[in-house]
């Protein structure tokens, strides 16, 4: 009986406790139902914020188009559009642009150019819109086909898009509000788009808006994809709408009296409204399977009665069982020691691949055949921006623009069809930023119990991208440099071989660049072989030789370069060491020819050297002119005295014409004269010129003509006269007694053509060039018969040069000379000159 009643006993506790369990399981098997719920939930309210940025990050990318051309034509917009793929929510997408009363008719005029022949601006229908200040009509509308007879609608007369419409444009800033037509549930978003600001006032005018329609139902849908079902359904409240108005979108119809069970609820921003979403699951989600309720006290019942029956017939059984129990444990205990050995090295295993998992700084991450993140390590949650956690249930899509999905679309199909992918993904981070990531994936094939993934090994290279093209735009920027400097530029290895060269060097030395860097021989051979006085020059001996040993940095003057044709040129050059980590590893050359600047120097020392002699001359006689005077000598013959002092002051006359020429040119040439240019007439020049020259003409028995042309031109009148002075005199001087000289003009296209003739001595042949340089003389001994001082020409061709215009002299011997110089017409007579001439060649 005692047995019977602990049996009892123990049935009754096994009951009890199957109960207790039961109802304990039930509890928590829908608590955790519960947590599921709110925790996917809260992920999906999460997402529809991202389909939501995504969109209106679609629509700024099409505002920005127009943000930056002036002119976007109707196949720009549709091509553009186009090119976003049909991966979004956004149903219609419109250029709205802003048309004033006064262009109006241009604005009609070019859009019916554009392919709009028909276009015109209505308010629905036939009625045309009426006259107002401004009209905001649509202009082009994707999709084409669903939407065309919006085009022309003037926006400004539908209240419900003229109030959003003025609230962008006040705030400058894109402005939503809920649209719902035929049973569609929409977001219509305005965006302003302003013309560049003006830059006196800093004022920008609106240009138009671009108009998106996002489909509420699309948005909700994409959503959904990528998370697991539920039987739940979403609505979109509006908190500052009245009550009873704040329902803005439910999925499926439902209300909050649909559900008597707790929810998920979360904020969303759209153009800068505040939405609440409302997550709510069905009644039925939190409840557990009937016989997931009675599973667990029927198990229990069923073990308990067993149990009480294994007792029973154990009970006589005690001794053996005990035996069994003993042997039992001790291989119990064996086989837990051996379990704990594996679990140890299990555990070390798990460690160690933690570790690498944790620590690493590659990207290691795995996902789902759809993109789906399964795990991540810190490294490439943190190059996202993220934590590891964050990460999780997150499809790859997410981080990538709608416009380069199609990349992330070809490499999962590409890893569905082989067992490998490699590649490079931009992807964007938390904050914004891009992220390049190269990537070497393997798939894992399903197993028992698990499905098929992905492992994802990858670096981040961005900054290695960034250092790339930071790279190329130095060496760029670096080649520039060296192509465009003006010094002949050149390197050399410690060989002497030819390294880099730029342009200059090539075009001085008459070398190609590829001459100079395919040789195998020190460029000192081919540049510096000889010196001027054809000795050898050893490379041993050049300075750059010699930088190349000590690392010195010499400048060099005196030398020469020879060029491929064999003449040479004298050059300044300096030889710098290329040092890298302390060791010299070549130097560069840096040289400038200084042919120019040798033949200036040569210039100045023969002009010094000529004004010396010429200033000494007149005075050394002077000097003794004046020397006789004061000594008393000619004081007995006052005609002789007489003529003394007629010598000092002919030879004083000279000195202050010589240096007044010095001083003409010198200003000329530099810049400090200016020359102001005015309309006036060549005949009144002429003329002028010729009566201030008639009388030394008279003194020297020339007769001068003037055969004058009535001709407008546009220059400084008194230099010009000073022009026709020095070679009117100059003809006077060298003509003979009883000769001629004309002065005449030709009116041509472009300009008018003096010219200056004489029937004297004439000019040789070799003095034709130089006669117009300073201090040039036919015959050494005109300065002192005609009393010249050679500087009139020089003075000549700097006054005429400086008005656009060229001066030469055609001669010969024994015949006489004629002197030209050309000078533009003013513009005006320029004209009449040219259709004159048309006139007469047509007739």
């Amino acid at each position: 009986m005692r047995g019977n009643g602990i049996l009892l006993l123990v049935l009754a506790a096994g009951l009890v406790l199957s109960w207790q369990a039961s109802t304990i399981l039930q509890e928590r098997a829908s608590s955790r139902l519960q947590r599921s719920f709110l925790g996917v939930a809260e992920s999906r309210i999460q997402t529809l914020q991202r389909e939501i940025d995504s969109n209106m990050a679609l629509l700024r990318s099409v505002a920005a188009l127009f943000q930056s051309q002036s002119t976007v034509s109707p196949e720009q917009f549709a091509a553009f559009v186009s090119s976003t793929g049909e991966d979004h929510a956004l149903r219609s997408l419109v250029w709205v642009p802003r048309v004033t009363r006064e262009e109006l008719p241009g604005f009609l005029e070019r859009t019916r150019a554009m392919g709009l022949p028909d276009f015109r601006i209505h308010v629905g229908g036939a009625a045309a819109a009426p006259v107002q200040d401004e009209y905001f009509p649509i202009l082009y509308v994707e999709p084409w086909e669903e939407n065309r007879e919006l085009v022309g609608f003037d926006l400004s007369s539908e209240l419900t898009s003229l109030e959003p419409m003025g609230r962008s444009r006040e705030l400058e800033l894109p402005v939503a509000v809920s649209h719902g037509t035929n049973g569609d549930h929409d977001f219509v978003v305005f965006l302003p788009i302003y013309h560049d600001a003006d830059p006196a006032t800093g004022i920008r005018f609106l240009r138009g808006f671009v108009r998106g329609t996002i489909s509420i139902e699309d948005v909700v849908r994409e959503s959904r994809e990528g998370l697991k079902p539920l039987r739940a359904w979403v609505a979109l409240h509006d908190p500052s709408a009245r009550p009873g108005r704040d329902l803005l979108f439910s999925e499926g119809g439902h209300s909050d009296h649909d559900s008597q069970v707790p929810g998920a609820t979360g904020q969303i921003e759209l153009a800068g409204r505040q939405w609440e979403v409302r997550s709510r699951p069905l009644d039925t989600v939190y409840q557990v399977e009937p016989w997931l309720a009675w599973a667990p006290f029927a198990m229990g019942s069923l073990f308990t009665v067993l149990f009480v029956a294994y007792l029973r017939s154990l009970a006589g059984r005690t001794a053996q069982v005990q035996q069994l129990v003993t042997q039992r444990t001790a291989e119990l205990e064996d086989e837990i020691r051996e379990r704990k050995g594996t679990l140890r090295k299990l555990r070390q295993s798990e460690e160690q691949f933690r570790d690498l998992f944790e620590n690493s700084q590659a990207l290691i991450w795995t996902h789902d055949l759809d993109g789906v993140i399964l795990t991540s390590n810190p490294a490439a949650a943190q190059s996202l921006g993220h934590a590891p956690e964050e990460l999780i249930g997150k499809n790859l899509r997410d981080f990538i623009l709608p416009t380069e999905r199609h990349t992330l679309t070809e490499y999962l199909d590409s890893i569905r069809k082989q067992s490998t992918a490699k590649g490079v993904l931009r992807l964007y981070t938390k904050n914004g930023a891009t992220r390049i990531w190269l990537y070497h994936n393997s798939r894992h094939d399903e197993e028992e119990g698990q499905k098929s993934y992905v492992r994802g090994h990858a670096l981040d290279v961005t900054e290695s991208k960034r250092a790339e093209r930071e790279l190329e735009r130095l060496s760029r920027q670096n080649q520039l440099i060296l192509d465009s400097a003006g010094e002949g530029i050149y390197g050399v290895n410690l060989a002497g071989e030819c390294s880099f060269v730029n342009p200059a060097a090539a075009k001085f030395t008459g070398y190609s660049q590829d001459d100079l860097l395919q040789a195998e021989v020190p460029v000192h051979e081919i540049l510096h072989y000889s010196r001027v006085d054809g000795s050898d020059y050893p490379w041993g001996d050049s300075p750059v030789f010699k930088t190349l040993q000590d690392g010195k940095v010499r400048r060099v003057q005196g030398d020469v370069m020879w060029r491929r044709n064999g003449t040479f040129f004298p050059v300044e050059y300096v030889c710098t060491p290329l040092v890298e980590r302390g060791r010299i590893v070549g130097a560069v050359v840096t040289f400038q020819d200084v042919t120019e600047r040798t033949k200036i120097e040569q210039m100045k020392n023969e002009f010094v050297s000529i004004v010396s002699h010429e200033l000494r001359t007149p005075l050394t006689s002077i000097r003794g002119s004046l020397g006789l005077l004061a000594g008393g000598v000619l004081r007995k013959t006052p005609e002789r005295a007489e003529g003394m002092l007629k010598i000092a002051l002919n030879n004083t006359d000279r000195l202050v014409r010589l240096i007044n020429d010095i001083l003409d040119i010198e200003r000329l040439e530099s810049g400090r004269v200016t020359i102001e240019k005015r309309e006036c007439r060549l005949e009144d020049l002429m003329k002028q010129a010729v009566d201030v020259m008639d009388a030394m003409g008279s003194e020297n028995g020339v007769t001068l003509q003037a055969e004058a042309t009535d001709c407008p031109i546009h220059v400084d009148p008194d230099r010009i006269l000073q022009v026709l002075t020095n070679l009117l005199s100059n003809a006077i001087k060298f003509s003979p007694r009883g000769g001629k000289v004309t002065l005449s003009a030709e009116p041509r296209k472009a300009d008018v053509l003096v010219k200056v003739s004489d029937v004297g001595r004439g000019i040789p042949s070799d003095k034709l060039d130089k006669i117009f340089e300073r201090f040039q003389q036919v015959d050494a001994s005109d300065a002192r018969k005609k009393g010249g001082t050679g500087l009139g020409l020089a003075i000549c061709r700097t006054i005429v040069e400086q008005h656009g215009g060229e001066i030469w002299v055609e001669s010969v011997m024994g015949a006489g000379s004629t002197f030209f110089f050309t000078l533009p017409l003013k513009p005006a007579a320029r004209i009449r000159h040219s259709w004159e001439s048309f006139e007469s060649t047509a007739l």
